[in-house]
Formats: structure tokens, sequence, C-alpha cells
């Protein structure tokens, strides 16, 4: 999916329907890679082989592009949580919005085990760019930590509505115990979230 701006949506994509419910069928939504592809689309990639190279990735992922950010991923992700720290500090010299969104959203699937990760989101609720909020919103509802809705709180009266909104579902998903109420908005109970 493209955004009227041109670029990639990467607010999550609808997934195959899985199950039927009362009233309608539940839908899927799964957290995935930006652009969409996964280490099966680059079958020779492996991982860093210092922490140079796995901060020249974390780069690429915040300053790049396409198949170029995804590569770098790939590659990336292959030492797990320990990738947190490079996406963190790439997060700091990434110039580009699409690029920071991509560096928080891949914090994600830590969000509830690494302070690294969160404290990036509280980092990024304030970042100028709307997709790179939306993330770190999505991240903090993901982490259910009750010290998030402190942070939260500025977002909800930011001059941006769309952040409101997003600050908003956090803050509900938080309160409720529940992540997936940051996508199912309306409590539909038709959605589920995998991260």
């Amino acid at each position: 999916m493209v955004l009227s701006s041109g670029l990639p949506c990467i607010r999550g994509t609808r997934g195959p329907t899985e199950a039927r419910v009362e009233g309608g069928t539940r839908e899927t939504w799964k957290v995935e890679d930006l652009g969409g592809l996964s280490a099966p689309a680059y079958p020779d990639i492996g991982p860093p082989v210092d922490e140079s190279e796995a901060m020249q990735l974390a780069l690429a992922v915040g300053n790049g592009t396409g198949q170029h950010a995804e590569a770098a991923w790939v590659s990336l992700r292959l030492i797990g949580e320990a990738a947190v720290e490079y996406l963190v500090r790439a997060y700091a010299e990434s110039n580009r919005g699409e690029g920071r969104a991509a560096l928080v959203f891949h914090c994600m699937r830590w969000a509830d085990r690494s302070n690294a990760a969160f404290n990036l989101a509280i980092r990024a609720l304030s970042d100028r760019s709307r997709s790179v909020r939306y993330r770190a919103c999505m991240l903090l509802a993901l982490a259910q930590r009750l010290d998030a809705l402190t942070a939260l709180e500025p977002a909800l009266s930011h001059p941006d509505q769309m952040t409101v909104a997003d600050a908003q579902a956090a803050v509900n998903a938080i309160k409720a115990g529940s992540p997936v109420l940051f996508i199912d908005r309306n409590g539909s109970g038709r959605v589920q979230w995998e991260v």
C-alpha cells in the first residue's frame, strides 16, 4: 500500500482472515518488516560480524531506502535483541522520517522487555514526523508499561489530531491491558495483532 504522499504505508497490513466470529470475521494484523520483505528474500545474508558492521547496518536501516534498508535489517535482526542498541543509536543520526519510523518499528518485537526500546519510543513521541510518533505510540501500547502513561500525556494535546488519536489509543490499550486495542480502536474484538 502506498500513501498519497508516495511513501510506503508502514502502519501495518491486514492479513488473511483467521476465523469467523459472531457477527462477521476476525481480522489479523501482522507487524511486518518495512517493505513487506523477509529473510527468505535474502538467503545469502548473515549476521553482522562485529559492532562496527552492526552500527553500519542500523544506519542503513535509518537512512536507506527500499531493498537496501530491508537487506540491512534482515542482517541486523539476526542478532536478536542486541539489535535494539544499534537501532537506538542510529535513530539519533537518521535525518529521514521514514527511516526513523523504521528504526522504532524494528524495536517493537522487544517492546515488552527492552528498556532501550521503551526509551526510544518515549523520545520518538516528540519527533517531527507523524509516522514516527505513530510508531512510538504503537511501541508503547505493546510495552504495556504504566510509566508510559505519563510520557503520553503531552501527545494527547499535540497539534496533529492523528497523533492525539494515536496517543489516546495507546493510553486505552495500556489501561485495558490489551495491546490489540491500539489497532482495534473501537473494541470490536475482531482484530488480532501478531508481533
